[in-house]
């Protein structure tokens, strides 16, 4: 997706694992062999939705999902275009964005306003679904200033499914299985 390399001087995401350089030390458990072009599956079932979210097509009958996110993450327009999706099939979908906030910023700066801010709401999302009461898709954007404006969840991102399919697609047919004697291509979207 067009964040995970626009965002990549704002988040704490390296652009690949360690073990993706020619230089790192082979053993019996990486590289896989056969050789595969990910850490976690083989590189065909990268976008299947057990492994990516955003290959789901159909989330009728999920539960309620809560999601934080921050505006600099390198994963946002996936987070999106996932949140988008669940909310427009009906799925109740608790949205929070905070703004220049990186991936797993609550951890890395917990005293920090947005940070309280983040925990709050995650704690209240929980009580929510445990309850079990009549929960609505509802979307906030807290800015640094933690002035927050409300955002509709099913209009997130303008990316289409094709577009996102497509994407997908092309990102899948450029990586190669890691062997441990060159770098892989960038597998990220």
């Amino acid at each position: 997706m067009p964040s995970w390399a626009a965002n990549f001087e704002y988040d704490t995401v390296p652009l690949d694992p360690p073990g993706y350089d020619a230089g790192f030390p082979a053993d019996e458990v990486w590289p896989s062999n056969p050789a595969r072009g990910n850490y976690y599956c083989e590189t065909s079932m990268l976008y299947h939705p057990l492994v990516c979210a955003m290959a789901a097509k159909n989330w009728h009958g999920c539960p309620p999902i809560y999601m934080a996110i921050g505006s600099k993450e390198r994963i946002v327009d996936g987070a999106k275009y996932v949140a988008q999706q669940v909310a427009i099939q009906g799925v109740p979908t608790l949205w929070d964005e905070y703004e220049l906030m990186p991936h797993n910023w609550p951890m890395g700066f917990p005293n920090h306003a947005l940070s309280e801010k983040c925990y709050h709401s995650w704690a209240k999302a929980c009580s929510y679904f445990a309850d079990g009461g009549n929960i609505q898709t509802h979307g906030t954007f807290t800015a640094l200033d933690s002035q927050v404006r409300e955002l509709e969840v099913t209009k997130l991102t303008t990316m289409s499914t094709e577009e996102v399919g497509r994407l997908m697609r092309c990102k899948q047919s450029s990586i190669r299985p890691f062997t441990g004697q060159t770098p892989v291509a960038k597998y990220h979207l």
